[in-house]
């Protein structure tokens, strides 16, 4: 595993950063120094709490919206004067049909996730 001791200039936001994976990544990060770091998600009150934690900020998003999610990139790298990373740790799947569907909801454990080609 890398170290993440190296990261005391990452700009980083993370997109889905306030819990799991996410958050993980954001914890990581700042352990290795990283002191420029913004969380997204769309729950305010665990946003808030996961950048204290982490010694950044928090800024909310709904990535269903793609306007919002691009308004997010440009006011995370106006916060931090740019960015060198930027993560998503998100759980939104689009099926061929443009669709989206957050992975779990409204599924049984026996049914399929929904696909798209690549194109």
């Amino acid at each position: 595993m890398t170290d993440a001791a190296g990261h005391r200039d990452t700009r980083a936001l993370i997109v889905g950063g306030t819990q799991g994976l996410g958050l993980a990544i954001a914890r990581r990060l700042a352990a290795g120094g990283c002191t420029r770091l913004v969380l997204s998600g769309r729950d305010p009150d665990r946003g808030a709490a996961a950048a204290v934690e982490v010694g950044g900020a928090f800024l909310p998003v709904d990535i269903e919206n793609t306007g919002a999610v691009i308004a997010l990139v440009d006011a995370a790298a106006e916060a931090m004067g740019g960015a060198e990373a930027i993560l998503a740790a998100t759980t939104l799947t689009v099926d061929g049909s443009g669709t989206s569907h957050r992975l779990g909801q409204n599924r049984s454990p026996d049914s399929e996730l929904p696909t798209s080609e690549v194109q």
